[in-house]
């Protein structure tokens, strides 16, 4: 397959060079051949990039079709300033990416990032405001009392009982709707040599699924969340093409998967918990983070409700950065629930959900599935969908990934959970700008170089959560998220952008849409 897109004339480092064919190249090389890199098994197929005939145009030539194009070249590396783009594991260590739009980094480090707008032909570009402080808070309570106070002008808070009514201020505006997140009970196999072997018995994970009350969850946690939210249906996915039916609703099933665990030799023990038929009791670990008020909500809520079922769960607390670029990347736990806003792509799917994208042991390859799902059938259906451009041969091939989680017990999707945005009208807008930022639900440089500073203070504070300690963009902090949905994506350019309905689309770099060529071998 051949993809060939053009730069835009207006494509240009900070530095004032024009993106080329040459950084894509570097781009490539790093993100294949650096040890550690986040993304090597994704850039797998790409063989060769060429300069085209016309300025700007880029030539990406791959070993086989790829309909998950998409999900490459999120991040552009400027090739100038590496001498060697096959190793940058250390690139960054003292330095920071380089930017190629209106705004660069000048600070970034674990308690902010302070971006200015760039100079072109030695004249500053002209924004709203002269500085953007992006900083980390970590703490939903801790957000909600800084914008009221007015020392941060834009919070996206994650959703917790009791947010809302804190943020109900008349000098705050506050937007909540359904967003582009399902948050979902991921059941680890036990494939994984990480994980302590608890669900690697399938009758005990089959009988753990059939007795989780999803009702009852959503009943405890997501409806003081946002009155009338109900359980998500369709999947680990937001594609409603690749919906699996109603399998989840008739899956609850307590007293069945009672009598299986008995049928099968199981029993419980004096605390009537169950143990296997040598007696052998099993604790489920659970992973959390524990700085989301919405996550300590759940473990109240699920840990006494699985103890009445003889389910014992240990809760392993684990804050930001820990969970992301520990535990959950080295798979060392046995259960965990978290939202995933994933684009509908099948290029993201892919990375979920396929063997390739299950990190290493020793973390020496990582990758973006971090639930531990393999499955030899799963993968076959994944390899068709992204090697098909057919949105209905996809759809099918997809939805049967997803019957395969079922059957594996691995997913039970609890519900599609809203987006939030909140401000101060005071300090900064337009309030169109901000609504289509609460629809992305990502932070844009689109958006972000359109609003207005109101008060005359000169800067925009932006308080976020996700805050991964390194700014590598290839290293495997690069994996969870920080530049697509995150901070990284105000500084490291890249092709793609979200659109308000969650897709990806052609970002300001390029000209137009790319296209794509299938060869003859």
């Amino acid at each position: 397959m051949q993809l060939s897109f053009q730069f835009t004339p207006d494509a240009l480092w900070s530095d004032g060079t024009p993106l080329s064919a040459d950084d894509v190249a570097c781009t490539v090389a790093a993100l294949q051949s650096t040890p550690g890199s986040a993304e090597a098994e994704l850039y797998r197929s790409v063989i060769e990039v060429r300069q085209g005939r016309i300025d700007g145009v880029v030539e990406v030539f791959f070993d086989r079709a790829e309909s998950g194009y998409r999900m490459l070249f999120d991040r552009i590396l400027q090739a100038s300033v590496h001498e060697d783009c096959t190793d940058l594991a250390a690139a960054f260590d003292d330095e920071l990416p380089t930017s190629a739009g209106v705004l660069r980094a000048e600070v970034w480090n674990a308690l902010q990032m302070i971006l200015e707008p760039v100079e072109r032909d030695g004249v500053e570009v002209e924004l709203g405001f002269d500085r953007v402080v992006v900083v980390p808070l970590n703490d939903v309570t801790l957000e909600v009392d800084l914008l009221r106070s007015g020392e941060v002008d834009i919070i996206a808070p994650d959703l917790a009982v009791g947010v809302g009514e804190r943020l109900d201020d008349p000098n705050l505006s506050y937007e909540l709707q359904s967003g582009g997140r399902v948050e979902a009970l991921y059941l680890q196999p036990g494939a994984h040599p990480a994980a302590s072997q608890t669900f690697a018995d399938d009758i005990f994970r089959d009988a753990f699924w059939r007795s989780f009350d999803r009702g009852r969850i959503i009943t405890e946690v997501y409806e003081p969340i946002r009155p009338g939210i109900v359980a998500w249906e369709c999947g680990p996915t937001l594609v409603e093409d690749w919906c699996v039916g109603e399998e989840f609703t008739g899956g609850y099933d307590p007293g069945g998967a009672a009598l299986d665990l008995t049928a099968a030799g199981w029993t419980q023990d004096a605390d009537g918990f169950w143990q296997d038929p040598s007696g052998e009791p099993h604790e489920i670990v659970w992973l959390i983070d524990a700085v989301h008020a919405r996550q300590v909500e759940l473990v109240d809520a699920v840990v006494p409700m699985m103890a009445e079922r003889g389910f014992r769960i240990r809760v392993e607390e684990c804050g930001g950065g820990c969970v992301f670029a520990d535990e959950l990347a080295q798979l060392a736990y046995d259960m965990v629930i978290f939202a995933s806003a994933d684009p509908p792509d099948v290029g993201a799917a892919e990375r979920r959900f396929s063997c390739d994208e299950v990190p290493s042991v020793d973390t020496s390859r990582s990758g973006r599935n971090v639930t531990g799902f393999c499955d030899v059938e799963a993968d076959v259906l994944l390899d068709r969908a992204t090697s098909t451009f057919d949105p209905g041969d996809q759809a099918g091939f997809m939805s049967d990934v997803f019957e395969r989680t079922i059957a594996r017990r691995h997913v039970l999707p609890l519900v599609r959970l809203p987006s939030a945005l909140a401000w101060r009208p005071d300090k900064v807008g337009p309030e169109s700008v901000l609504r289509r930022m609460r629809s992305t639900s990502a932070l844009r440089l689109l958006d972000i170089a359109e609003l207005e500073d109101r008060d005359g203070d000169g800067q925009l504070v932006i308080g976020v959560e996700t805050w991964p300690a390194c700014v590598n963009p290839v290293l495997s902090c690069g994996s969870i998220g920080w530049y697509r949905q995150g901070v990284g994506a105000l500084v490291v350019p890249g092709l793609w952008e979200l659109d308000a309905d969650r897709r990806i689309v052609p970002g300001p770099l390029l000209r137009r849409a790319p296209y794509v060529t299938m060869l003859e071998r």
